[in-house]
């Protein structure tokens, strides 16, 4: 391709092809089918890639891992320099990555806060990344505490509870999120503690 139709193709297609197909437009599928009848080569990329997203929408881990392997032996080999990458990463931290699908909870708001907390240093004078996070988890309003029962290695009699056979420790549980969060939205971690 020319420089010039390089430039057209990003600007008038670029978002086409990088929103995912749930969120496509009437626009953005005349897009896609503009580029599979004149860019057959990037039509296929696009494809590939959008069968490697749909690995997540698989019911179960076993149909997922099993689609990976099927996206993985279907990629053509002239596109395996560009996505082989992509599959041995996969397979390096394969057990991490399928255990979504056992537990589908992401750190995405962990990853958030994060981002709070380093705009909030960009933002503020003095403080480092590192003051900001040790207030954020020991800042004397965010810290929950309770009291746990430890087993004081006597033989237990059923007819007492558990919660008599121990000795009480008061442990500290951390931070909640909701407290963390409120408390970013307010800049309240901050001020003085």
């Amino acid at each position: 391709m020319s420089s010039q139709d390089r430039i057209n193709l990003k600007k008038h297609l670029r978002w086409s092809l990088l929103r995912n197909e749930h969120n496509r437009t009437e626009r953005d599928l005349e897009n896609i089918e503009y580029i599979r009848k004149h860019y057959p080569e990037l039509f296929l990329a696009l494809t590939i890639k959008e069968e490697f997203f749909g690995i997540y929408d698989a019911p179960s881990r076993e149909m997922a891992e099993k689609a990976f392997q099927d996206w993985k032996s279907s990629i053509p080999e002239d596109f395996r320099k560009y996505y082989g990458p992509v599959a041995n990463m996969v397979d390096r931290h394969h057990r991490d990555i399928f255990n979504y699908f056992d537990c589908p909870v992401t750190n995405g708001y962990t990853e958030a806060m994060n981002g709070v907390m380093k705009a909030m240093n960009r933002l503020g004078r003095g403080y480092s990344f590192e003051i900001l996070r040790a207030r954020s988890l020991f800042y004397r309003v965010m810290r929950e505490s309770g009291t746990v029962v430890t087993h004081t290695g006597e033989t237990k009699d059923i007819s007492k509870p558990v919660s008599t056979t121990g000795d009480r420790i008061e442990k500290s549980y951390g931070t909640p999120i909701s407290t963390l969060e409120s408390l970013a939205e307010h800049d309240d971690l901050l001020r003085k503690s």
